[in-house]
């Protein structure tokens, strides 16, 4: 889905910019890419929900995608930092609650933390 928005550029004139879906949520207030990945989670009855991701550190832009495969579909995160001290682990956080439009607290990676194969759990 495409958004377009104005912004200024100065001196009157205005900068028409197409939107990506990543964001497009801050842009145009609704979460159509967070309505996707929403897809994916395997919710339970307490209200909890789990989301497998894969996770590629050193990456060259910070992005959330869903990859269509024959086994069924993967969620991949894509961060630049390396994966030392946690910090991957921290930006795979930051990254998805900024998709779901949830804050950081409401995530936490149950299983994987050494692994690019992560188990998030998610509250709300």
């Amino acid at each position: 889905m495409q958004c377009s928005t104005r912004r200024r550029i100065g001196r009157g004139r205005t900068f028409k910019a197409q939107l990506n879906s990543s964001s497009h949520a801050r842009a145009c207030g609704r979460g159509f890419f967070g309505d996707m990945l929403r897809e994916h989670i395997q919710w339970k009855d307490d209200g909890t929900g789990f989301l497998q991701v894969r996770v590629t550190p050193k990456a060259s832009a910070n992005r959330v995608r869903i990859e269509e495969r024959s086994e069924g579909p993967l969620v991949r995160v894509d961060v630049t930092v390396a994966p030392e001290d946690g910090k991957a682990n921290k930006q795979v956080v930051k990254l998805l609650a900024r998709e779901l439009s949830l804050p950081k607290s409401a995530l936490v990676i149950v299983r994987g933390q050494t692994s690019r194969e992560k188990t998030i759990s998610i509250q709300g």
